[in-house]
């Protein structure tokens, strides 16, 4: 037989339950499930980086911020862009982008049915490369003040490298970082490797900013890409960028994705 106190005190344990469940609930939810993608009606992922890191792979379409701080989504085989077939191409098409002063392309923002544009995005062309030397074969990022991720080390034919991606605090906003270098001490012939920029919002994992490849121009054993974010102060975000390099056993660029950098405060 239970008493009335036992009664009473069941009731609250099976309450004091079913909310704390409903908090985890919340919660998943809140992070928009990080173990699944959601599909539109067009049968499309979508999500932001934050699954992306937990599935292993991007959606069709990701969470972003677009120009004038609109939020919505861009579609990945958008971002990519124009692949090139040989660094000779590469090449080329680089320094028609320079010549023309291009400062890069806007993508469409749509809303998470990847039909309804609200907006647009823009992949920047930002012709920008640095060679560090002092950090010849190192396996360890440069000391320049940003906070770097942990490093992928990659080996194709020939090659032996490594990439890293960092973010640093700057002038109203932020500046992401990525970059590829050296371990066995070969020098990059030209266009042989690219590097793109991203930077994402914590909170959300959205999207801010993004770079298209830029390729090495010069024969170097160590090559970077940097993009900046204007933004209020108050905000965190990270840096993780991407790496391509020309493997010439299958006559294709492969890409490799860095380590997420540190997190910084805008």
């Amino acid at each position: 037989m239970i008493s009335r106190t036992g009664k009473v005190f069941s009731i609250a344990l099976s309450a004091a339950m079913l909310f704390a469940c409903s908090v985890t609930f919340a919660s998943a939810e809140g992070n928009a499930n990080l173990y699944r993608y959601q599909k539109n009606d067009s049968g499309e992922t979508y999500g932001n980086n934050l699954q992306a890191k937990q599935l292993g792979y991007e959606a069709e379409l990701i969470l972003a911020v677009g120009e004038g701080g609109t939020t919505g989504y861009v579609r990945t085989s958008d971002l990519n862009g124009e692949e090139p077939s040989s660094p000779e191409e590469a090449q080329t098409l680089q320094e028609e982008r320079i010549k023309n002063g291009d400062t890069g392309r806007y993508i469409p923002l749509y809303e998470s049915n990847g039909e309804t544009i609200i907006g647009t995005f823009k992949v920047e062309f930002n012709p920008s490369e640095k060679s560090n030397a002092p950090q010849l074969y190192s396996t360890d990022p440069p000391s320049d003040g940003y906070a770097y991720g942990n490093a992928g080390y990659i080996d194709t034919p020939g090659y032996s490298y490594c990439n890293f991606s960092g973010i640093k605090k700057a002038a109203g906003g932020v500046r992401g970082k990525t970059m590829i270098q050296t371990r066995n001490g070969t020098m990059f012939p030209i266009s042989q490797v690219g590097a793109k920029v991203r930077i994402y919002r914590v909170k959300d994992g959205a999207l801010v900013r993004e770079t298209d490849w830029y390729y090495n121009t010069s024969v170097e054993s160590s090559f970077e890409q940097t993009a900046y974010y204007l933004t209020i102060t108050g905000n965190d975000f990270y840096c993780e960028g991407s790496t391509r390099e020309w493997n010439s056993e299958i006559s294709q660029y492969w890409t490799h994705s860095s380590f997420r950098s540190k997190n910084v405060k805008s």
